[in-house]
């Protein structure tokens, strides 16, 4: 099984909503955190290719295991897919 973590990349702090995902996972029951983990970064489509390339590294502290998606882009859609199946 894998945890799937659905994030606004255009929200003011990444850091901040992943963060609180998590906790609500700790309240509700600690060992899901045991589980295998994507973090996936919706609507890329509404961010400039430069302001995404920026916050990517602010992503990779949080979770090094993560998706760009848009649902306007085919191929993040596919390695969304892959990443699931995998």
């Amino acid at each position: 099984r894998i945890l799937i973590h659905c994030v606004d990349i255009t929200a003011d702090d990444l850091k901040r909503n992943y963060e609180t995902v998590r906790n609500e996972l700790i309240l509700y029951n600690p060992q899901l955190l045991q589980k295998k983990e994507i973090l996936i970064l919706t609507k890329a489509d509404l961010l400039e290719q430069e302001k995404t390339k920026k916050l990517e590294n602010k992503i990779k502290r949080l979770n090094k295991n993560y998706l760009i998606v848009s649902i306007y882009n085919t191929e993040s859609l596919k390695k969304l897919k892959e990443a699931i199946l995998a």
